[in-house]
Parts: C-alpha cells; sequence; structure tokens
C-alpha cells in the first residue's frame, strides 16, 4: 500500500513537470519545503495514578508541493508531508525501575489547497491558504528508559499505541514568498489546524497543531518577452 502511494506520487509529479516544461497555459509551481511545530493535546488526557502523558515538541515536517495558478490571484495546490513526532509516558509505580516510555510517531500527510493571492508587489507576495488535510501514522516506535540510565525498544501491553492512526483535518494558513527572480522565491508559511478526530478518542479536547515551514519554489512560465513586465502586475 506505502510503496502504491509513493510510485504514484512520484508519476504524477513527473507527468506534471514533463507537462510544465512542454507548454504552460497558466503557471505552475512546485516546491520544498521543511520546518517545526508543536501537537495542542497531541497525547491521552486522561492521566491516573499509574501513569502521567505529557507532549514532546517540536516535532519536525518536510515535503513538496505542486500547485496550479487557475487565475490571475487562484492557485490550487497538492501537498505532501513527511513529520516526525511524538509524546511521552511517566511510569508512577512505586518501587519500579521503569522511569518513562518514549514514543515516537511517523507519520505522512496530503493536503488539498487553494492559495488565494491578497497582497503583491515587485519582491513580496501574501497568500491566503485554507486547506484539508489528509493524516496517516504508519507507524511508531516505543523507547522505554529505566531509573539505572539504561533503555530499550521492547513493547509492554501497558504502552499500547495510544492514539488515532487516521485522521482528517481543517487548516488556515498565511503564506509569504520573496521572489528572487520570475521563477524562484522563498516561503515562509506559518499554519493551524484543528483535526476532526480526537488523537486518543477518550480525550475531551480537540487535537490541534501549529507549524512554521521555510521553503523554496519554483515556477513553470512561458519565455515571452511581452509579458515580463505583466508578471509583477498579476502576481506570477
Amino acid at each position: 500500500m506505502k510503496k502504491g502511494f509513493f510510485f504514484l506520487l512520484s508519476f504524477l509529479s513527473i507527468s506534471l513537470v514533463t507537462k510544465a516544461q512542454d507548454s504552460v497555459k497558466h503557471p505552475f509551481s512546485i516546491g520544498i519545503k521543511g520546518g517545526a511545530g508543536m501537537n495542542i493535546n497531541g497525547y491521552h488526557l486522561d492521566n491516573d495514578n499509574t501513569f502521567t502523558y505529557y507532549s514532546i515538541d517540536p516535532h519536525y515536517t518536510s515535503g513538496i508541493d505542486l500547485g496550479l495558478f487557475v487565475s490571475k490571484k487562484f492557485r490550487v495546490r497538492l501537498e505532501f508531508n513527511y513529520l516526525q513526532m511524538g509524546y511521552g509516558m511517566n511510569w508512577n509505580y512505586e518501587n519500579s525501575n521503569f522511569d518513562k516510555t518514549i514514543t515516537t510517531l511517523y507519520t505522512i500527510n496530503a493536503k488539498a489547497q487553494c492559495d488565494y493571492l491578497f497582497f503583491s508587489t515587485n519582491k513580496l507576495q501574501l497568500f491566503a491558504s485554507p486547506a484539508i488535510v489528509g493524516e496517516n501514522i504508519f507507524t511508531h516506535q516505543f523507547e522505554n528508559k529505566y531509573a539505572d540510565g539504561s533503555s530499550d525498544y521492547k513493547k509492554y501491553n501497558v504502552v499500547d499505541e495510544q492514539y488515532t492512526a487516521n485522521n482528517l483535518g481543517l487548516e488556515a494558513a498565511v503564506m509569504a514568498k520573496y521572489n528572487l527572480t520570475r521563477k524562484v522565491g522563498i516561503t515562509l508559511a506559518p499554519s493551524y489546524c484543528v483535526f476532526v478526530n480526537k488523537f486518543v478518542s477518550s480525550n475531551d479536547k480537540l487535537y490541534q497543531r501549529i507549524d512554521l515551514r521555510l521553503g523554496v519554489e519554483y515556477t513553470f512560465q512561458k519565455k515571452d518577452k511581452k509579458k515580463k513586465d505583466k508578471y509583477n502586475e498579476e502576481g506570477f
């Protein structure tokens, strides 16, 4: 399943880039980005006398996106990201050698995004970028730490998966883009996402996420000298 997903992504990426290089009716963009963030209520909130859960921040993310301007101010974009995040669990057993367990979560998500250009100068562009996010935690790793300083990666029954593997979210974001040239720009995008499902079903608070990512974006355009000055006026 995972191999099929990445094969499809690679095929679509290569096909779109090849088409863009041949003939671009509308400007087409491809970007890479990376950053960090924090989860809100991204752990088991129902602590008891035996275990105490807590969030581990920041988490780290990297990704790629493919965009197409459908008008002077609107762009549709598909974004694919990899995240590494986690949470911790303190063992509160008396006279126990157990100290804590760190759970690392390996995650992929896909975003269907719409960018609206609401401010533009010769170099700087600002976009409002709402998105629908689909996310999957595809694997995890437990690291148990002991009072004597040792550790191992054993899985104990009481340390079972304390998370929702598949989730759907709504994201609000703003992206600032500084154009180094007509085709290459630097992007900075803060975002806030709220998920439909709670991190753990028994939690009584919404699962949320804040990210800040820095990236590089390349735009494919027709080579038309007559339209060179029009670039600044139209925003692409």
